[in-house]
């Protein structure tokens, strides 16, 4: 079915969202989940390069 993610879902905080932005939300997000949730400590560039712009 095409209504279903094949992968995770981004979840955002719509009243943050609406105080800062969705970009500057989806960006606080993004880092809130790098280093809580999976213990992985990114350097800018493997950010940049990696994780935003995958290949």
């Amino acid at each position: 079915m095409k209504l279903l993610f094949a992968e995770r879902p981004l979840v955002i905080n719509t009243q943050l969202a609406m105080k800062i932005g969705l970009n500057e939300a989806i960006v606080l997000q993004q880092l809130h989940y790098w280093l809580r949730d999976t213990g992985y400590r990114p350097r800018w560039h493997d950010v940049m390069s990696r994780s935003w712009f995958p290949v």
